[in-house]
């Protein structure tokens, strides 16, 4: 057995080594990997230049739905890199890696032997890297806020002195991610269940009184933050029964670690801990309870949520129970190769499809490059931002519709903008395009087959033919399809 344990440990190390210089090709790879990098970019080519991405009178243009703080961050990554899209990403990476830190000491702390510990943050680090976090998005940093915020809570026994710094990290959480600030509530929550009924009550209305405030801050500092990122969320409602058996089964594969380490953790816990379990394992149960009830049947996204509100605190509880017992140990170091084995399709093991991805890419900027007025969809609007050009399908300006047609709560209502202002920039934006397209007046479109975002596919056949095809890969994201390109009828 002791053989067969260090054989999967050594295969574990590889797999994670792997997947770490992967990460690291992806970062610098001048060609986009997921549909969605350009939105958050722009909004840090608005800071450099020094432009409000949310003020009112240019919505959606570089206003992108997650919020503020992670291109405000990423500025000075951006000032000292050329290639924005590659200093996004090392920002991002940054982050990453302060988070794996911060939850590698949690499971520490927590009373975790170093194994244990070690393989839960690599579970982790997985599953942020491969699912969640390696492109240009704010997980990251949310991730190293929402977790530093749960450091400093856990540091002492429950008080104010530990809570308002807390919840200070968290509420910048929630300018990063909204749905980062959902420790804050957690915790008072587990205060109240412990007993500490009136403590609880107290934590939990400040921290409702201090989101309160920080939304009331965001929008007079970013006026069009409210509809953008506040609207967006509430007008992609949905939930899918379906999709969340999907996801929980491929999570369950995924952290097939996790759950045999727990199971063997099982016969350890006291009658006391199951009555009153620590803030970490209630943390866990909260987690899972918001993703049955609301974010796990998101179609929008797969085992994001998983990570960001389950994984990490079932890690820390689990290890922590553990702490130097060998066998959650050994159920962990035994079910990491077959977990590996079972999810290795959904990894870009071979670091050569990074340069394949490039060299499409390539072609499709040269073809941008050349161009005297390109349009094109998301996956190419980081390429149209490096030529100089508009990019109004950036990934995150479709969602600007959902502002339009949810209503706000009447709690959030004084805050929003008129519904007027908003179908009248909505209307600019759509008709920028559509104009342009009646007119003939882009001489190059590039477009992905799968028929949504902003450019209206009946008017473009109308007044364009496909002249030829791109291929187009995202290795990271395990996607492959053919481009569609443009050019104007009569051409």
């Amino acid at each position: 057995m002791r053989r067969l344990e260090v054989a999967c440990l050594l295969i574990t190390a590889a797999a994670l080594a792997w997947l770490v210089v992967l990460w690291a090709r992806m970062v610098v790879s001048p060609a986009p990997q997921e549909m969605r990098e350009a939105a958050p970019l722009l909004t840090t080519v608005a800071f450099l230049a020094g432009r409000n991405p949310y003020a009112l009178a240019t919505l959606p243009d570089g206003a992108n739905v997650y919020g503020p703080l992670y291109p405000l961050l990423a500025v000075p990554f951006v000032a000292l890199i050329a290639d924005a899209l590659v200093a996004m990403r090392v920002a991002n990476a940054v982050c990453l890696t302060i988070a794996c830190a911060v939850l590698h000491h949690l499971c520490r702390r927590q009373g975790a032997a170093i194994l244990p510990a070690l393989l839960g943050t690599g579970l982790a680090m997985a599953g942020w890297l491969y699912w969640v976090g390696a492109t240009v998005r704010p997980d990251g940093l949310a991730l190293a806020l929402s977790l530093g915020g749960c450091a400093v809570f856990t540091r002492g026994p429950p008080s104010w002195r530990g809570f308002l710094p807390a919840l200070l990290l968290w509420l910048l959480a929630f300018a990063t991610k909204i749905y980062f600030v959902f420790p804050a509530f957690v915790a008072a929550a587990w205060i109240f269940c412990t007993g500490r009924f009136r403590l609880g009550v107290l934590f939990g209305a400040t921290a409702a009184a201090g989101l309160a405030a920080t939304i009331v801050a965001l929008t007079l500092l970013f006026p069009g933050w409210p509809p953008v990122v506040l609207g967006s969320s509430l007008g992609t409602t949905i939930f899918d029964a379906n999709h969340l058996v999907r996801q929980t089964g491929d999570w369950a594969l995924f952290s097939l670690p996790l759950l045999a380490g727990t199971i063997a953790v099982l016969p350890r816990a006291s009658a006391w801990q199951w009555r009153v379990p620590g803030f970490f394992t209630f943390a866990a149960l909260c987690g899972a309870l918001a993703l049955a009830t609301s974010l796990g049947g998101h179609d929008g996204a797969h085992m994001t949520y998983f990570f960001h509100l389950l994984s990490p605190f079932a890690i820390i509880a689990m290890t922590g129970a553990a702490g130097s017992s060998t066998a959650p140990a050994r159920a962990m170091a035994l079910s990491f190769p077959v977990s590996i084995l079972l999810c290795a399709h959904h990894f870009p093991w071979r670091i050569g499809a990074f340069a394949a991805a490039e060299a499409d890419f390539t072609i499709a900027a040269r073809l941008i490059a050349d161009a005297m007025r390109p349009l094109a969809t998301t996956e190419f609007a980081p390429l149209l931002f490096r030529a100089g050009w508009p990019a109004p399908e950036n990934g995150h300006a479709e969602y600007f519709a959902a502002a339009i047609r949810a209503d706000p709560p009447r709690v959030l209502a004084f805050l929003w903008p008129t519904r007027a202002l908003l179908q009248a920039r909505a209307e600019s934006l759509d008709s920028a395009i559509r104009d342009g397209i009646a007119a003939r007046r882009f001489d190059l479109v590039l477009t992905n087959p799968f028929g949504f975002g902003l450019i209206p596919r009946p008017l473009l056949q109308a007044e364009y033919r496909v002249v030829g095809h791109l291929p187009v890969a995202m290795p990271w994201a395990s996607q492959r399809w053919q481009a569609e390109i443009w050019r104007p009828r009569g051409d």
